[in-house]
C-alpha cells in the first residue's frame, strides 16, 4: 500500500520540486543521468521516477515503466514524456517501492538514481527490486551515501537537518551495505563525485548455478518456493503512457485486464 504520509508530502511539493533541487540537479545529478541512463536495456523499471528527469536520457523507443509513490510527481513526468514524444513507449505506475504490482523476474534493467536516500524501508525496497528483476538482469544504482570519510560524513549529517524535513532525503544511508544484504552481486562499484557512488549489480541466475552444480556432479539440493498469489504481469503491449494507481487490488485487477487484452 502506498504510504499516505509520504505520498501527501511529495504531492504537496510536486509543483516546486524541480525548482527546489535545480542547483543540485544541474551541477551533480544531471551529468550522472546523462552517463548511466542510456545504459539501460530491454524492459526497464525506473524507480521513484519523480518528475521524470531520467526520461530524456533513455534511448529512443526504450520501453520503460516509471513507478513512484506520488501521483503529483507522475503527472509532471507524464507531461515531460508527452513533450518529448516518449509517451507511447512508457507506462506510469503509482505504487510504493516496498510493494510493487509486478510479476517476479520481469524487468531486464532497473534504474535507481538518487532514490534510496528517501525510501521509508530501504532494505525491503531493495529486496522487492530484486524480486522483479530477471535472473541475470542489471540494476544501475547511482546513490549518495555515507563515504567513510569523517569530515565528509559530518557535513552530510549536518545537511540532514535541512533535507530530511523538507524533501524527506537522508544523506547518511548505508545503501552499499543494503545492496549486499539483499543478495545482489556487485559488478562495478565506484565513486562518481561527492558522496555519490555508481553501483552496477546483477541478480544471480539460480537456474544457471544449479546447472553448473549438476554438471559438476556436486550435491545440490533446492526447495521450490510457492508462487506468489498477488503477482501481476504487465505486458510490453500495455505500455501506453497512462498513470496506474495501486489501491488495494485495483491496480492488480487493471493490470491483469491489460495483459489479457
Amino acid at each position: 500500500m502506498v504510504c499516505r504520509r509520504r505520498t501527501a508530502r511529495y504531492d504537496s511539493i510536486a509543483r516546486f520540486y524541480d525548482w527546489m533541487l535545480y542547483p543540485l540537479e544541474k551541477r551533480r545529478i544531471e551529468p550522472l543521468r546523462r552517463l548511466y541512463v542510456p545504459q539501460a536495456e530491454g524492459l526497464i523499471l525506473d524507480l521513484a521516477a519523480g518528475t521524470g528527469n531520467n526520461i530524456r536520457f533513455y534511448r529512443p523507443g526504450a520501453s520503460v515503466v516509471l513507478v513512484d509513490t506520488s501521483r503529483g510527481m507522475l503527472d509532471i513526468a507524464l507531461k515531460k514524456a508527452r513533450e518529448l514524444d516518449r509517451q507511447p513507449s512508457m507506462r506510469f505506475v503509482q505504487a510504493a517501492l516496498e510493494n510493487m504490482p509486478f510479476a517476479d523476474d520481469f524487468f531486464d534493467t532497473v534504474v535507481s538514481i538518487d532514490v534510496f536516500c528517501s525510501v521509508d524501508n530501504p532494505l525491503e525496497s531493495i529486496l522487492e527490486v530484486r524480486r522483479v528483476l530477471k535472473p541475470g538482469g542489471v540494476i544501475l544504482f547511482v546513490e549518495h551515501m555515507l563515504t567513510g570519510n569523517l569530515r565528509k560524513d559530518l557535513v552530510l549529517k549536518t545537511l540532514n537537518l535541512l533535507t530530511v524535513p523538507t524533501v524527506g532525503s537522508s544523506m547518511t544511508r548505508r545503501t552499499g551495505d543494503l545492496i549486499l544484504s539483499a543478495g545482489l552481486e556487485v559488478i562495478e562499484n565506484e565513486e562518481v563525485g561527492g558522496s555519490f557512488r555508481f553501483i552496477r549489480c546483477t541478480k544471480p541466475d539460480v537456474q544457471r548455478l544449479k546447472k553448473d552444480f549438476s554438471e559438476s556432479k556436486l550435491p545440490f539440493e533446492t526447495r521450490s518456493s510457492p508462487a506468489s498469489d498477488n503477482s501481476v504481469i504487465i505486458s510490453r503491449r500495455g505500455l501506453r503512457g497512462e498513470i496506474s494507481e495501486t489501491k488495494d487490488n485495483q491496480m492488480r485487477n487493471s493490470c491483469n485486464q491489460a495483459e489479457r487484452s
